[in-house]
């Protein structure tokens, strides 16, 4: 280094620790161990509480997508007056999802709805009807 810089090199009072800051006191060894594991555990809770969201999203959308069968179901069995498949449809836009598919078989409905958790489309199925 030049002798007109301000940061020199040179060996610190603390032994054989560099010093490469002038006029401050050395980075010591725990300081940057500390750093370290603190930055791993964040890294760490903000993926596990993503990993929580997206199961909870899924829980969520599962539900919504038995919701719409069973209203879907009961419409085409004349318990609910509506056209199932349009019942189906509220209902997995209130869950937060989108109908992708609404096939009824006599009084039996399935329904697979969508929906967006981030970058990722997640989907989901139901099928309802009379036991048997």
């Amino acid at each position: 280094m030049r002798d007109g810089d301000r940061t020199r090199c040179r060996p610190s009072a603390h032994g054989e620790r560099l010093e490469l800051r002038s006029g401050r006191r050395p980075l010591m060894p725990g300081t940057l161990s500390a750093v370290g594991l603190i930055g791993c555990a964040t890294a760490l809770t903000f993926g596990l509480a993503t990993v929580g969201s997206a199961a909870v999203f899924s829980q969520r959308l599962a539900a919504g997508a038995d919701a719409a069968a069973l209203a879907a179901a009961d419409a085409a069995s004349g318990a609910v007056p509506g056209v199932p498949c349009e019942l189906a449809a509220r209902l997995a836009t209130v869950s937060g999802g989108v109908i992708d598919g609404c096939e009824i078989d006599g009084v039996t409905a399935t329904v697979s709805i969508s929906g967006r958790f981030g970058l990722v489309t997640a989907t989901a199925s139901a099928r309802a009807g009379p036991p048997g």
